[in-house]
Order: structure tokens, then C-alpha cells, then sequence
């Protein structure tokens, strides 16, 4: 979710154009939070957590229900998602271990993330990627297919000389190809946080990847920069400010589920085996 700053604000114009939230489902199913969105001058609601859930969701009475009341509120939808799981699914492994990371010992690691020098395995997370934004389609054109976040990428001969940035920031330039077949519209999120919060050196962005700044850890309760407690600033504030933003169109978060607005905030994929 982009929080897009308008050349010029007047008094009664929000700051941010864009200003939303983010509700994993067991929240979005409790409260009628298109109503409460639009109250709160948001315009945005974000899905979150994996796509296959949201998927679910969303294909069910409840979940258009739910879209048809955001359409009719004038609310924008997008879907923030922990995606590798599903677009390379975890069962491949016993197939092509090869698709999988290698960790620092030499060992290919089921759990989490991918080999990006595999090419199959790009294949596979495109794929599913495309098919994703077909069942997930954003009213926006801004997606979010996230990497493992928190979790190594891999560490194989072929990979190791590449930055976890680097390496995310390949997969997603990959993806936005694919999923540009289905809405050719569409921008991606190389979200920086964690492993990723030193920007990448080696590979660089492609046209309609923005960056999506979720510091962590880090205090959120006050500007980055001066007047931060000592030791709070994110640690790849610096780092971040040598990335040309004309080239990265920036989106900050401010809370465990919020994006910065101004104000407070009150079916199977490819190569699973079964479709």
C-alpha cells in the first residue's frame, strides 16, 4: 500500500492520498471494516496473510460480499501477502531439492524461500504469481508477493555472491514480468525489511517495483531521524537514502498493520501435485 505524497496539500486536503490498513482475516471477519474504514477517510484495505487463504476468502459469499460493499464505499483493495510458501509450494522439495535454498552449512533447506539461480524454481513462482493476480486481482495495480521475510535466502556457489536484497529484489523483477501477462497495469513490492533492509547492489529494479519501507526493528512511534531515542533509528536509513526514490516509488509502514496516513488509525497452486 503506497503512501503517495501530492506535490502540493492544501488545509483541507489529506497529506497522503493513499492511507489504509491492513487486516489479516480473523480480524477482516469480526467488524464491518468497509464501513469503519471509509468513517476513518482511509481508501485503502490490504489482505493479509497468504495467498491461499485470501484466495479462499475472497471466493466465498463472505468475501464478495465483502469486496462488493468496498466497491460500493469507493474503498481501493489490495493484498499483502507472505507469499513464497504458495508460489513455490514447501512439498516441491521431495521432488528437486534443488529448487530450495542452501543454507550456510551446504544443506537445501525446505522451510522457507528459494534457490534464485534455479531456473525452474523462477518458472514455478511466476507461474503461481500470475495465477495468483488472476484469483487476487489489487483495484490499484500495486501487489505484494513477499519473500520469506526474516528468513536467509540462499547460500549455494551460484547464489552466495548476492545480497538477500539482491537476490529478492531478481525473484521480484521476475515476477512482475509474469504477472504483467494478467494485469499489465500491475507494480510489486520489494519489500525492505529485515534481511532486506540493506538496499541492493547488484541488481537493480525494474520499471514498476516500488519499495514498500517496513523497518525492523525499530520505533515507529516518531520520525526517522532526529528526535529518535538513541539506538531506535532503522538501521538502513543511510543505507536506503543512496537508492534513487525517482526509480523506487516508496511506501511506509508506521504500525503492526497500518500505513502512514497522517493521522491514527482506529483453489491449488502450480506444482503442488493436486490441480
Amino acid at each position: 500500500m503506497t503512501a503517495t505524497v501530492p506535490p502540493e496539500t492544501g488545509p483541507d486536503e489529506a497529506f497522503f492520498r493513499t492511507r489504509g490498513v491492513v487486516l489479516v482475516l480473523r480480524d477482516l471477519q469480526t467488524l464491518d471494516w468497509p464501513t469503519r474504514a471509509q468513517r476513518a477517510g482511509l481508501t485503502t484495505i490490504g489482505t493479509h496473510i497468504f495467498p491461499h487463504e485470501v484466495a479462499a476468502f475472497l471466493q466465498a459469499d463472505e468475501g464478495q460480499a465483502f469486496l462488493e460493499k468496498c466497491r460500493t464505499l469507493g474503498l481501493q483493495v489490495e493484498h499483502e501477502l507472505h507469499a513464497m510458501g504458495d508460489l513455490l509450494p514447501r512439498e516441491l522439495y521431495d521432488r528437486d531439492p534443488s529448487l530450495f535454498p542452501m543454507d550456510a552449512q551446504g544443506r537445501r533447506v525446505r522451510d522457507y524461500n528459494l534457490c534464485v539461480s534455479s531456473e525452474t524454481a523462477l518458472e514455478i513462482v511466476c507461474e503461481n504469481a500470475a495465477r495468483y493476480t488472476e484469483w487476487l486481482p489489487s483495484t490499484t495495480g500495486r501487489y505484494f508477493y513477499w519473500i520469506d521475510d526474516g528468513q536467509p535466502m540462499c547460500r549455494c556457489p551460484r547464489c552466495r555472491g548476492l545480497s538477500d536484497s539482491d537476490q529478492a529484489l531478481l525473484v521480484e523483477n521476475r515476477m512482475l514480468s509474469a504477472i504483467r501477462r494478467v494485469d499489465p497495469r500491475a507494480t510489486l513490492a520489494h519489500l525492505v525489511y529485515a534481511t532486506t533492509l540493506p538496499p541492493p547492489l547488484q541488481v537493480k529494479p525494474a520499471p514498476g517495483i516500488f519499495l514498500e519501507f517496513a523497518p525492523s526493528p525499530g520505533n515507529m512511534t516518531g520520525p526517522c531521524g532526529n528526535g529518535r531515542p538513541a539506538g531506535t533509528t532503522p538501521p538502513a536509513m543511510a543505507s536506503c537514502s543512496t537508492i534513487s526514490m525517482p526509480t523506487w516509488k516508496s511506501s511506509v509502514r508506521t504500525g503492526p498493520r497500518c500505513w502512514n496516513t497522517g493521522s491514527t488509525c482506529p483453489a491449488s497452486p502450480a506444482g503442488s501435485g493436486s490441480g
